[in-house]
């Protein structure tokens, strides 16, 4: 017989934060390769120009990244609110 296992619920929680707090500097951090490279290719070899290309694009990555973090966090507290309201209507 299978059993509600609130444990489960918690540790997929858990997780969902910890991928929420990683994505923003790993999308951050591929935006600013990418911009780079895209940068050093567009402008004739220029590293300086191309590190601000790069610069831009690591803050688009932090803010696309922030957005994406944030889904996973409403979904861990939808996963909370549902663990809490088992909680509170099996007695």
């Amino acid at each position: 017989m299978v059993e509600f296992d609130d444990k489960l619920i918690l540790k997929e929680a858990e997780s969902l934060y910890k991928k929420a707090r990683s994505i923003a500097i790993s999308y951050a951090f591929i935006f600013f390769v990418i911009g780079f490279v895209v940068g050093y290719i567009a402008t004739s070899a220029n590293p300086t120009f191309s590190f601000g290309i790069g610069l831009c694009g690591l803050l688009l990555g932090f803010a696309a990244g922030s957005s994406a973090g944030q889904k996973l966090k409403f979904n861990a507290q939808m996963l909370l609110c549902q663990l809490q309201i088992e909680r509170n209507t099996r007695k």
